[in-house]
């Protein structure tokens, strides 16, 4: 007897995903870290030097960087002489790629003490109504106002005192001070004077009276 064997071949499809992935080979780095953003070289007076702050530096290996800076100040026998700032910021990844940047600070030199071009010679009068403080808080900003110095004035003070509320004069010495600590007077007479005449309170009324009475009210007979 024949007999008949029947096969069942059964086909299944399997999908296939590819993805690519990229990646930099960092064995052995050779290129140094780069800095994204470095400030230009920069002209200063003494007094007022720029405070150093971080930069931010990328690596092909490393990623992102943070360097910090030194300064190299041996040009500068004193601030407030002038002379040069080097800063310089160095930046160093795994494999000992540095890279470097430097800044040059110049700083202009502060030998001179403040001065203004204020009218100091007036005299101030003031008729009747004493404003010593305010007078002294004008003066006092138009001096800063007409200041000069090599770099710039810090500070300003006077030796006035609270209130001057009498006839006279008192002469008020106005101090500059710069950012090098260097400082000049400067001084200012300030005069009050009582032009006005007295003035008299509560005066007695026109009045007549009869030359004929005898009135005790009228002559105290």
């Amino acid at each position: 007897m024949t007999k008949t064997l029947q096969l069942l071949f059964r086909i299944v499809a399997v999908t296939i995903s590819v993805h690519q992935i990229a990646f930099t080979q960092c064995n052995p780095d050779q290129t140094a870290p780069v800095f994204t953003q470095t400030p230009a070289d920069t002209n200063v007076c003494a007094g007022v030097i720029p405070a150093p702050t971080p930069l931010n530096a990328t690596d092909e290996c490393g990623g992102l960087l943070l360097a910090f800076s030194t300064d190299d100040t041996t040009s500068i026998n004193g601030l407030c002489n002038g002379g040069i700032i080097r800063r310089t910021w160095r930046i160093s990844d795994a494999q000992n790629n540095t890279a470097t940047y430097t800044q040059t600070i110049n700083v202009a030199p502060d030998l001179a003490s403040p001065t203004t071009t204020a009218d100091l010679s007036e005299v101030f009068e003031f008729v009747g109504t004493n404003n010593f403080g305010k007078w002294v808080i004008d003066k006092q900003n138009n001096i800063i106002i007409n200041s000069t110095d090599d770099c710039s004035v810090s500070n300003i003070f006077n030796d006035a005192p609270t209130t001057f509320n009498r006839c006279g004069s008192i002469l008020v010495t106005f101090t500059l001070e710069d950012e090098c600590g260097r400082m000049a007077d400067f001084q200012v007479r300030y005069t009050l004077r009582d032009t006005l005449q007295p003035v008299f309170d509560n005066l007695p009324n026109d009045t007549t009276i009869s030359c004929c009475s005898r009135s005790s009210d009228n002559t105290g007979w």
